[in-house]
């Protein structure tokens, strides 16, 4: 339960901050209006942590998971780098392999986006909260996909 609420304020650091959140359906509409970061597909590396997907069909997956963000390039003052730079979390939104682009919401700063070549699909679940919506039981990934 507290993993679930970090990562829900966590996401929540997305939403302007007079955004009111009094409930799952409100967090929920909230992600639904932001617009999406666009990574494109062509210059990320997918490192799957709990399962070996290759090639193509590692992005059948991506869609509606909580991933690790990373940046194989190092930090300007550092000297050495020998792992990858963890920028922070993304929700996938969606993948669109025609349009060469992944659709992501992360607090993480724009700037930093610019530097992830490196997605690290891990088994991060979405928050079991978010899956009771309205005292109905609605997946947020098939909401938030559908946006």
């Amino acid at each position: 339960m507290i993993r679930d609420l970090r990562l829900i304020a966590y996401f929540r650091q997305c939403l302007p901050r007079d955004f009111p959140v009094f409930s799952c359906d409100d967090l929920v509409q909230g992600f639904s209006a932001i617009d999406p970061f666009q990574l494109p597909l062509s210059k990320i590396q997918v490192i799957d942590l709990h399962c070996q997907v290759s090639g193509g069909a590692v992005y059948d997956f991506l869609t509606g998971t909580i991933v690790g963000l990373g940046s194989s390039t190092c930090l300007p003052l550092s000297t050495e780098c020998s792992s990858p730079w963890c920028i922070g979390l993304g929700f996938i939104k969606a993948v669109d392999i025609p349009g060469n682009c992944i659709h992501l919401i992360t607090p993480a700063s724009h700037h930093l986006l610019e530097n992830i070549d490196i997605i690290f699909r891990s088994c991060i679940t979405v928050p079991t909260c978010l899956l009771q919506v309205s005292d109905e039981v609605a997946d947020i990934t098939e909401r938030l996909r559908d946006l």
